[in-house]
């Protein structure tokens, strides 16, 4: 099996060739659960812009080893060092000065014997993401996939979100594997292991589903589309006879006759997809293909979802929350393969605190047959630091310090710490009764009390001076670190 692991990075259009960004430990021996390392930091320290470049890095060299691109014309012109384990071999590529230089195991190697992670996941729920869009003018990646909710390199529809849902539960509904991952990401949102996909007849085309249909009404239609001009239309110009017999087909026969296919009302009809057996959904997937076809003639609208927890409701009533995590879970069980990178950026967004506090659990869960792959997490968000197996994460921090970013890879196992723990030791943020605040004051007073040296004293009295500058005008502990502070100062 194809094992992927992330090493270090370091590009100058983010910090400059002298940050390098460690990832993991290579000394370190994780266990046999999914890698997954979280980078967290304040706005401005490039976290989006990170796992974006990490991608177009990859890219890259996707087309480098493939030779749809040299050495001299690669679009990533960007200097950067990047270093990765892929089994137990150690690659590392840097480019300095339009240069490349390719290793393995520390040996010189061709463009074209790198060894590349199966596929770059770039996966986000935000409207204006970084990470690019899947066509570039060399064509469709092979390895790369966006997950986002992007329609085009530009533009977000609002039924992107639920169409690509649902595509993907369609094409995967055949996969018993996908099945049981589903009922797990259901689980997670404690809805009910029901699915079921609608399919309403057209604005124009009320009584679709309650008319016999014939050949020269569908041909006549398909006439009338070829006379346009608009991109739309290009794709049913090209419709067969076969095409219009299919479709005849399924109007007239296989809706009446079908145990898979249940009518509503009349005006539409729906197919419940089964969590139990792989095998009676394969009406669906075969049937889907026919039902596009319907979709672009207009003869009935696109589908909706609907899930439910004790009655059923359309999936456009879910919360974001419940969207987010659908979504994101969907779409990355469509494209993973063993040996991957997955980038996801801000997964925290509109998910409540207890869902951020199991989201790493869970997603080591869902994703437990893909443990060759290294799950790289930017996020905001202290909770999803509190439960993190140390085994199997990493923590990175970014930091401004001087006008410029530095990068940190944590040694501290947090697994049960709590918010303040985690906000004071991992976040660097202060808040006014912190217990771990009073534990460094304590500190520095007992080493007063000892008769440590002063010039011992001054190099962490830093620490105190940043914590002041946290605190209200009239906080008591105030009144506490003035007079240490004032204390070594007085006897400098």
């Amino acid at each position: 099996m194809s094992e992927f692991r992330l090493v270090c990075f370091s590009s100058e259009i983010l910090y400059g060739n002298d940050v390098i960004v460690d990832f993991i430990n290579p000394n370190k021996e994780f266990d046999k659960n999914l890698l997954s390392t979280l980078i967290i930091g304040p706005n401005g320290t490039g976290k989006s812009r990170l796992l974006s470049t990490i991608c177009e890095v990859f890219r890259s060299l996707e087309r480098l080893k493939n030779e749809t691109s040299n050495l001299q014309n690669d679009p990533f012109k960007a200097e950067f060092y990047l270093s990765y384990y892929y089994n137990e071999n150690y690659f590392e590529v840097e480019q300095r000065n339009n240069n490349y230089k390719f290793k393995c195991n520390s040996k010189i190697i061709e463009p074209r014997d790198l060894w590349l992670p199966q596929k770059v996941l770039a996966v986000s729920f935000m409207v204006n993401d970084k990470f690019l869009y899947n066509k570039t003018e060399f064509g469709e990646d092979k390895i790369y996939e966006y997950l986002g909710v992007r329609h085009t390199s530009n533009a977000t529809f609002v039924n992107t979100v639920v169409r690509r849902i649902i595509d993907n539960i369609i094409e995967l509904s055949v996969n018993n594997e996908f099945i049981i991952n589903l009922k797990s990401i259901l689980e997670f949102l404690k809805l009910d292991n029901k699915i079921r996909i609608y399919f309403g007849a057209g604005k124009r085309k009320k009584t679709v589903f309650n008319k016999k249909i014939n050949e020269k009404e569908i041909e006549n239609l398909l006439e009338k589309i070829s006379e346009r001009s608009d991109y739309r239309s290009d794709g049913l110009k090209k419709y067969s006879r076969e095409d219009v017999y299919e479709i005849v087909e399924f109007l007239n026969n296989r809706i009446l006759h079908s145990k898979n296919i249940k009518r509503d009302n009349g005006s539409s009809l729906y197919y419940d997809i089964d969590l139990d057996s792989a095998e009676n959904n394969i009406a669906i997937n075969k049937d889907y293909d026919v039902l596009n076809k319907l979709i672009k003639l207009g003869y009935i609208q696109y589908p909706t979802l609907h899930i439910g927890r004790e009655s059923s409701f359309d999936f456009e009533l879910a919360s974001s929350g419940e969207k987010q995590f659908l979504f994101t879970m969907i779409n990355i069980l469509s494209k993973i393969e063993h040996g991957s990178i997955v980038l996801i950026d801000e997964p925290e967004i509109s998910l409540h605190p207890n869902w951020q506090i199991n989201y790493i659990n869970y997603l080591k869960s869902i994703f437990s047959h893909y443990r060759s792959c290294h799950f790289i997490i930017a996020t905001h968000s202290h909770f999803m630091i509190s439960d993190l197996e140390p085994n199997s994460s990493s923590i990175v921090s970014l930091k401004i310090k001087n006008n410029s970013v530095r990068a940190q890879l944590h040694d501290e196992d947090t697994f049960g710490w709590s918010v303040d723990d985690i906000l004071y030791n991992i976040f660097d943020v202060f808040t006014t009764r912190n217990l771990y605040i009073a534990r460094e004051i304590d500190s520095f007073l007992a080493k007063i009390s000892k008769g440590v040296e002063n010039k011992a004293l001054k190099k962490e009295l830093s620490k105190l001076i940043e914590i002041r500058r946290h605190l209200k005008e009239n906080d008591p502990l105030r009144d506490v670190l003035n007079m240490i502070i004032s204390r070594v100062d007085d006897n400098d």
